[in-house]
């Protein structure tokens, strides 16, 4: 089995939305929240963005805890 047709099974493809121009910010961000989801350890995210002050990373969990705080509201 090979790797595109385990990851196609595994999530179908997004035919619907809307691919514009993507920024070097909006990969970095997206890798910072997607890499703190995964893992929930702060100090990670803040190494592999290179930030020297953990106030500086700390904006990722905020946007975590929304999800969060949806989530037990649909509950």
């Amino acid at each position: 089995m090979s790797f595109s047709s385990t990851r196609a099974g595994a999530h179908p493809p997004r035919r619907n939305r809307k691919v514009g121009r993507v920024s070097p910010y909006t990969l970095r961000h997206t890798f910072a929240i997607r890499l703190y989801r995964k893992t929930g350890n702060i100090r990670m995210v803040q190494k592999s963005l290179g930030h020297s002050d953990l106030s500086t990373t700390m904006i990722y969990t905020h946007v975590v805890d929304e999800e969060l705080e949806g989530a037990m509201k649909e509950l």
